[in-house]
């Protein structure tokens, strides 16, 4: 077999260097500007994600704690998909009402009335949203 000469390549184009007299002087690129500029916009969008997945992480358990208080009120009725209902604290824990607290203050039926905590409403999964007064 005949000895191969020291900077001989199989596949010459994919080496960093010239391997031949006459070649070409390969130059590498300077990236470091490209990679500046681009790792700014990067770190930023994955900032925004970030804050973003945050929020929602918030929301949910948010939305996880007002469904378990509900589940575990008292109430005496079966809820109605996208009708309104009114969460009040009493002495010894929660209860969910048909009346809102203007009509629970003309009422002269109840007699603890309790704090009340907000609106809610069953969606077509049956989760319980806070709605805005």
């Amino acid at each position: 077999m005949k000895k191969k000469p020291l900077l001989y390549s199989e596949n010459k184009s994919m080496l960093p260097y010239p391997s031949e007299v006459g070649s070409v002087e390969i130059v590498p690129i300077n990236v470091d500007g490209w990679k500046k500029s681009k790792i700014v916009k990067v770190h930023k969008l994955f900032e925004k994600r970030k804050e973003e997945i945050g929020n929602a992480i918030k929301e949910f358990i948010e939305s996880y704690n007002w469904n378990k208080i509900i589940y575990e009120a008292d109430y005496a009725f079966e809820p109605i998909i996208g009708e309104n209902y009114f969460l009040y604290e009493g002495d010894e824990n929660f209860y969910l009402s048909l009346l809102s607290p203007k009509e629970l203050q003309g009422s002269r039926v109840v007699k603890n009335k309790g704090n009340f905590i907000g609106k809610f409403k069953m969606n077509s999964e049956n989760e319980w949203e806070l709605q805005d007064e």
